[in-house]
């Protein structure tokens, strides 16, 4: 079991580089919460919908006749979450901002949380009819330049007739060089549809039909604070503050349902299934952040104001899966390799033991 632990605290050192990124999503709200909004949901889009439906990649518990005895498993599990190349940056021109836009007009292209190390000012669009004229800029920012998400969770299941029973389990824990604390509960069952219907134990196949739930939560605090924000003009500073309540929340529910048809060739069950997979996510911003507005009181002046608890986002997402793999058994210990064909697919695998 220490070794298991080990072995999951390596793949999330992995999936840290993603989640390290959303710490900087507060000082996208500097330029307008309306417009923050806009740019924290286009930078976030390809994370969201990776962890609303990665987990339900591979979800096969394998399939063993009601005479072994080998009724429970506990195994490692983990889900490598591909991310597709049209989701790792975004046009900031097709948001419709408000209060800002790119500060040179060829450079429009900003990256999501997965794209490459390059960052865009965006500057006030205060011009007054004066040219050229900025109030105040802030920077669009940076990707984590991973092509993928690593999802490990602890698995196990307990069999008895024709139902498989799991549970799946990322302990709650702090990534490393952050404060990013996360946490993973989930659920599946996978029945033998033969135990059903019972025509179906003639065929040279098994048919399996499965579903699940898993939530997967994580917070961490921000450090958002006035002076990230280059400043142009005079200031009215109405900021009183304090900054140090400020909350990233992060949370994803997730449901799934699958069909796989596999056989039993000796120590080799090769499996394919169709599934679907629906999730939601909400992300919110909480506490006191400094905003910045065109001041009422001047001419070419800038106000800094606080806002509280700026940004909430819910949104669904689903798709359609097929997969297909093979699983070894080795007396007690099996080990499963499968492939997830859909976009936020990926490689799945599977190693454990039975007793």
């Amino acid at each position: 079991m220490k070794k298991v632990i080990v072995i999951l605290g390596l793949l999330i050192v992995s999936y840290s580089a993603q989640a390290q990124k959303l710490v900087g999503l507060g000082t996208l709200i500097q330029g307008g919460v309306s417009d923050g909004e806009k740019l924290i949901s286009a930078y976030i889009l390809p994370l969201n919908q990776a962890l609303m439906v990665g987990l339900g990649n591979s979800s096969f518990n394998g399939f063993y006749d009601n005479e072994d005895q080998h009724r429970f498993s506990l195994s490692l599990n983990t889900s490598f979450i591909n991310i597709p190349n049209k989701f790792k940056s975004f046009d900031v021109n097709s948001l419709g901002l408000e209060s800002v836009e790119p500060k040179d007009p060829t450079e429009t292209i900003a990256q999501t949380v997965f794209g490459d190390s390059a960052t865009i000012k965006l500057a006030s669009i205060y011009g007054f009819g004066i040219t050229n004229l900025r109030l105040f800029s802030i920077k669009t920012i940076s990707g984590s330049e991973k092509n993928m998400v690593p999802l490990p969770y602890l698995n196990a299941t307990y069999r008895i007739d024709n139902f498989t029973f799991s549970g799946q389990v990322i302990p709650p824990l702090t990534l490393p060089n952050s404060d990013i604390r996360t946490w993973l509960l989930g659920g599946s069952i996978q029945a033998n549809a033969a135990g059903f219907m019972p025509t179906l134990a003639e065929l040279p196949i098994d048919i399996q039909l499965a579903a699940g739930y898993y939530f997967l939560g994580g917070h961490s605090d921000l450090e958002v604070i006035p002076d990230n924000v280059k400043i142009n003009v005079p200031l009215t500073d109405d900021r009183k503050g304090p900054y140090d309540n400020q909350e990233l929340q992060i949370k994803y529910n997730s449901f799934y349902t699958s069909i796989y048809a596999s056989a039993k060739i000796n120590i080799f069950t090769p499996f394919i299934g169709v599934g679907y997979s629906l999730g939601f996510s909400n992300i919110n911003l909480t506490g006191t952040y400094p905003v910045f507005t065109k001041s009422s009181n001047s001419f070419l002046g800038l106000r800094a104001k606080d806002v509280e608890d700026p940004f909430r986002n819910a949104v669904k997402y689903g798709r359609i899966k097929f997969e297909g793999g093979g699983r070894f058994d080795f007396g007690r210990f099996f080990g499963q390799v499968s492939y997830t064909l859909a976009d936020y697919g990926g490689l799945g695998t599977s190693v454990g033991i039975r007793f």
